[in-house]
């Protein structure tokens, strides 16, 4: 990738355009509709970080939960 403005730029474009994007008749695809999810990363001491962000009138809280 060479500059990731233009990526973006012409990634919108193409949302916008309403084209047809020709695709493999073997892709599917399924919607997913997040209201909350956890992050996890462990640590080698066991003292992990858990991460929860939900979803609340269209903004996305986070709370750290214990390990």
């Amino acid at each position: 990738m060479v500059d990731e403005d233009l990526m973006q730029q012409r990634i919108q474009d193409l949302v916008h355009s309403k084209v047809d994007i020709p695709r493999p008749k073997t892709w599917s695809a399924y919607p997913i509709a997040l209201h909350e999810i956890e992050f996890w990363l462990g640590d080698q001491d066991r003292f992990h970080h858990r991460i929860r962000y939900t979803l609340d009138r269209g903004l996305w809280r986070f709370q750290k939960l214990q390990p």
